[in-house]
């Protein structure tokens, strides 16, 4: 039932494009200033904040999720999933954001109009604001789909499998993954304002879903690495997944991050930043990046499929 859910769930993803602009994150973009008049200069009663204040937000898929386990009510309990799962994979479409930045690297505008506009472009995948190098931009969006491709999928299914199969709690599972990764991108957002008045707040609140976010990613990210061995180049890939640097990672978020990244670029033979200033190769690049995250999609799809044809034969 929950496989056959996750199915469903993963197929209208995939066909509803129409729709993704349904999955933006507004929840956060309200419930973040909430916090700030709570946030004091105690990290460990900001981090019971937080956490206590992160139930309440997941509180009405909870107790949904109760009454259909209670009532047994199984087809409700499916479409329940599939709506969860639709709105727990985003929160954009990656597809349309990396066509967005393709576009940005074609624009005829000069030299200033166009970087803005590839910064601009490259906000929802790599969330970084400036970049010492136009041309290490593309390099980074590289990198960024196929960190991406955990955050908004592979880790989702994840956290779905993981609780459906403790308790048939799947949809709170997804869920959670995709509210902490939403405040923890909207808190962020609004530590990089410098317009704002609440940034150190919002600094500590973006710091307490980091460390979250590198605790329930860091399993996922290394299957999602695996899956970029298997679907990619394997001996380099491997090589790397292997040998992952991780002198510039901070926390368990970014390590999350090093892993799919360095992975993920080797099994691709990534171009180095110089050679990804031609925006020929950065397209090319991009959608390789893409491409192989479909892949890996397609491998998690199947076994899926297995699994739930398997528990249907038993």
């Amino acid at each position: 039932m929950n496989l056959l859910a996750l199915l469903i769930g993963i197929f209208l993803e995939s066909a509803t494009t129409k729709l993704f602009h349904l999955r933006s994150p507004r929840v956060a973009q309200v419930y973040i200033p909430m916090w700030f008049g709570l946030i004091k200069k105690n990290r460990f009663l900001n981090t019971v904040v937080v956490i206590f204040s992160l139930l309440l937000v997941l509180l009405p898929v909870i107790l949904i999720n109760i009454w259909l386990v209670i009532e047994d009510e199984k087809i409700l309990y499916i479409i329940f999933s599939v709506i969860v799962l639709f709105f727990s994979f985003g929160p954009h479409d990656l597809v349309s954001d990396v066509e967005d930045y393709q576009k940005a690297l074609n624009d005829p505008a000069g030299n200033a109009e166009k970087e803005a506009l590839l910064i601009e472009a490259a906000l929802p995948l790599t969330e970084i604001r400036e970049h010492s190098m136009l041309e290490a931009c593309s390099r980074t969006v590289t990198e960024g789909i196929l960190a991406q491709g955990n955050k908004r999928f592979f880790a989702v299914i994840f956290w779905y499998l993981i609780f459906a199969a403790i308790l048939p709690f799947g949809p709170v599972g997804a869920a959670m993954f995709r509210t902490t990764n939403s405040l923890r991108r909207e808190s962020f957002k609004i530590s990089q304002n410098q317009s704002d008045s609440h940034i150190s707040q919002a600094t500590e609140v973006n710091g307490i879903f980091r460390q979250i976010q590198g605790l329930l990613g860091y399993i996922p990210a290394r299957l999602t690495a695996l899956s970029y061995v298997l679907t990619g180049n394997y001996d380099r890939a491997m090589y790397a997944l292997k040998n992952i640097d991780y002198s510039q990672a901070s926390d368990f978020y970014a390590s999350n991050q090093a892993v799919m990244q360095q992975t993920g670029t080797a099994a691709l033979d990534t171009p180095d930043k110089l050679a990804m200033a031609d925006p020929k190769v950065a397209k090319d690049c991009t959608t390789e990046a893409l491409n192989l995250v479909k892949r890996s999609a397609l491998v998690w799809a199947v076994i899926i499929a297995l699994l739930t044809l398997w528990g249907t034969l038993n």
